[in-house]
């Protein structure tokens, strides 16, 4: 883009150059509208740039705030963890561990009735108890 615009700049300059003294260039008035044209398209293509950047930066800042907060509690012994933060630990959705409350498949706390909670340790040990043989296994225990 910057380089057509120089182009353009470029051929105007010359055209004046060529014209007699008196006599407009006609080719350098058509391409000023041209070329005002071109750098609103630029400015445009500037613009959405940027907010896509700062929507980007804005999605990572709250990803390493999460990542923090869940460093700090493991650092701190911190031993629960929400919803939220198990879903993220676990690769699953919210939904899925809701689900998993439900059906009661996963240990979980509700102090007070309302507040969901999950025990690492406890998180760690429904894991384990989730693994399968390998083939290799399997095959030494026969």
């Amino acid at each position: 883009m910057y380089c057509l615009i120089i182009q353009l700049i470029e051929k105007y300059l010359k055209n004046i150059g060529q014209s007699n003294v008196g006599k407009p260039c006609l080719d350098g008035l058509y391409l000023l509208p041209q070329i005002e044209k071109l750098k609103t398209t630029i400015m445009d293509e500037q613009i959405d740039f940027i907010a896509e950047t700062l929507k980007s930066l804005k999605q990572l800042n709250q990803k390493i705030n999460e990542l923090i907060n869940m460093q700090r509690k493991a650092v701190t012994g911190y031993d629960y963890v929400n919803a939220n933060e198990l879903a993220e630990l676990l690769g699953e959705s919210k939904k899925t561990i809701y689900t998993r409350v439900h059906n009661r498949q996963i240990p979980y706390y509700k102090p007070g009735g309302k507040l969901l909670l999950f025990k690492l340790d406890e998180i760690q040990e429904w894991v384990k108890s989730g693994r399968h043989s390998s083939i290799e296994e399997i095959r030494q225990r026969i």
